[in-house]
């Protein structure tokens, strides 16, 4: 005879297993939200010249370097339609191949962080 029990067990075994599973493959798939972790700012992007079609990669905290370094104007606010330069033909026409994820986020947040700057007279804190 079989006891109750040990099926019970079992049960809260298989449930467990699938949960914890669940969870592993969220965390795998779902990525850091925080922009400057350590695995996002080490991550490649592939930048995709707009004229020629010339790919290259780029590394994410070297391309936020970029954007805060580079001449921005007046307003010192990043311009979204300049990309970065595409050595063969001098023009700024190169952007991430994931626009929304790796461009237009990524120009918002750091325009957002210079507004604040500004607005504190760029002092920290």
């Amino acid at each position: 005879m079989s006891d109750g029990s040990s099926s019970t067990g079992l049960k809260v075994a298989i449930v467990f297993a699938v949960l914890l599973g669940g969870f592993l493959l969220f965390r795998t798939f779902s990525g850091s939200s925080d922009p400057y972790s350590v695995d996002r700012l080490t991550e490649d992007v592939t930048i995709r010249c707009d004229e020629t079609g010339k790919e290259w990669e780029l590394n994410r905290g070297m391309m936020e370097r970029m954007l805060r370094t580079r001449d921005n104007g007046a307003d010192g606010l990043i311009d979204p339609s300049v990309g970065f330069v595409n050595s063969e033909t001098g023009q700024p026409t190169g952007f991430p191949v994931n626009r929304d994820k790796d461009w237009e986020q990524t120009i918002e947040r750091i325009n957002e962080e210079k507004r604040a700057a500004a607005s504190r007279g760029g002092r920290r804190g």
